[in-house]
């Protein structure tokens, strides 16, 4: 893709969300599981820091709401009990 001069160039905004979430992964501020066909995003505490730095409002990307502090550790070890298997 040759670069554009002017400001403004058309994007879809899908896949630049896409490619922001795994960059997120990449760094440890999401983590992703696999279970059949569905992937589920999992949040953790270093990306809650590093995106409210960006200005993202992390409650309202979260779908299931904030979760309490033992959700967050009984889904991260449900997590690595299945990578284990």
């Amino acid at each position: 893709m040759s670069k554009q001069t002017t400001a403004q160039i058309p994007i879809n905004p899908f896949a630049l969300g896409g490619a922001f979430l795994e960059k997120c992964t990449r760094l440890g501020w999401v983590t992703k599981h696999r279970e059949a066909s569905r992937t589920t995003y999992y949040l953790t505490p270093t990306g809650t820091v590093e995106l409210e730095k960006f200005g993202i409002d992390t409650s309202k990307v979260c779908s299931y709401g904030i979760l309490r502090e033992g959700e967050l550790k009984e889904a991260e070890a449900k997590r690595k009990a299945n990578k284990v298997k």
